[in-house]
């Protein structure tokens, strides 16, 4: 394929040679290009980190292309494939452990011995999670920790459980 002057196009993976230089290279000569004009207002595709590393790159894309399903197309799949990777996780367990275990809310208050119970369900003992883990675990996920002098859990916040779920597409619709 031919640039125009004539020059080879080069294209490598990564911030390496394309064309010559860099991508960030190229990447910063194009805005330099675009540097008093505005760029076209692109929506947020997403509402997480994903949403704000992709804007401006949706930008872009505007300029270069009037299409552009493509990326939204691709970046929900890139979505998608996080959200399925990250149902597997150990946070993602215990956030939908914590969703069965919600009719056992009293007073404001989850058990850690309720979200085991739901956590541990079909594990042999070996695989079993312990309730220190569980609660490095609920710490770690945002949720604040509870004592009574004998019994531990947490105290529930149903904000940052639904943001827990939306992050692990747990489905939560149909359920509140």
């Amino acid at each position: 394929m031919q640039l125009r002057g004539g020059s080879a196009y080069i294209a490598k993976v990564g911030p390496f040679l394309i064309g010559g230089g860099t991508f960030r290279e190229r990447l910063c000569a194009f805005r330099a290009r675009w540097m008093d004009r505005v760029l076209p207002s692109a929506e947020k595709i997403f509402t997480n980190r994903l949403g704000d590393i992709i804007r401006p790159i949706h930008q872009i894309v505007k300029i270069v292309d009037q299409s552009d399903q493509w990326l939204v197309e691709f970046a929900s799949m890139v979505e998608a494939n996080r959200k399925k990777a990250g149902a597997d996780s150990l946070d993602a367990q215990v956030v939908a452990a914590m969703k069965e275990s919600q009719g056992t809310i009293s007073h404001g208050h989850l058990l850690h011995e309720h979200i085991l119970a739901n956590l541990n369900r079909g594990k042999s003992s070996r695989e079993e999670i312990t309730p220190q883990k569980l609660g490095r675990i609920t710490q770690r996920l945002g949720f604040e920790k509870y004592t009574d002098g004998q019994r531990r859990g947490i105290v529930w916040n149903q904000d940052n459980f639904l943001r827990l779920c939306e992050r692990f597409g747990i489905e939560v619709e149909g359920w509140l």
